[in-house]
């Protein structure tokens, strides 16, 4: 279970490190907006808003994607956590989560994860499939998706949630 944390870690603090970078091209743009007249709001907007309501995101993705991990820490293959493609997996679904805020589309990052770690008779290909066809579908394309797949509980969800 060490490993897997420090795996995590690393990975979450490579992902820190990168979005430097943007942090650096968003005080560019709010320095541009600042300085015209009328666009202070949006300027609020971008510093105040934006980085909060993404940052609140993340932590509760990272949070379910823990919670999940633990719920399933007896299936979780340890070689399939310590290679370069979990990695990239792991990564590259937080990066999407952060580009997101639809619940069924980070739902769908978060599966992506846990399956990652847990599924043994998926190559790395497929995962990467996957990973890119929730990115590229909308949420009404999953939500049709997953009714299709088991219509009984859509229903049963869908009334519970009423």
């Amino acid at each position: 279970m060490e490993k897997e944390k420090s795996v995590l870690e690393k990975n979450l603090n490579e992902l820190n490190q990168r979005s430097s970078f943007g942090e650096h091209i968003v005080n560019i743009i709010k320095a541009i907006l600042a300085s015209a007249p009328f666009t202070g709001g949006l300027s609020s907007l971008i510093t105040d808003y934006i980085p909060n309501s993404k940052q609140k995101r993340l932590e509760e993705f990272a949070k379910q994607v823990a919670e999940d991990l633990l719920k399933v820490k007896d299936k979780i293959d340890n070689e399939a956590i310590l290679n370069e493609n979990f990695a990239f997996i792991f990564e590259s679904s937080f990066r999407k989560a952060s580009e997101n805020y639809q619940k069924v589309k980070l739902d769908a990052f978060r599966g992506i994860i846990i399956n990652s770690a847990i599924k043994k008779d998926m190559n790395d290909e497929e995962k990467e499939y996957f990973l890119n066809f929730a990115n590229n579908l909308t949420v009404m394309h999953i939500l049709i998706l997953k009714f299709m797949a088991t219509p009984e509980k859509y229903y049963l969800d869908l009334l519970l949630s009423l």
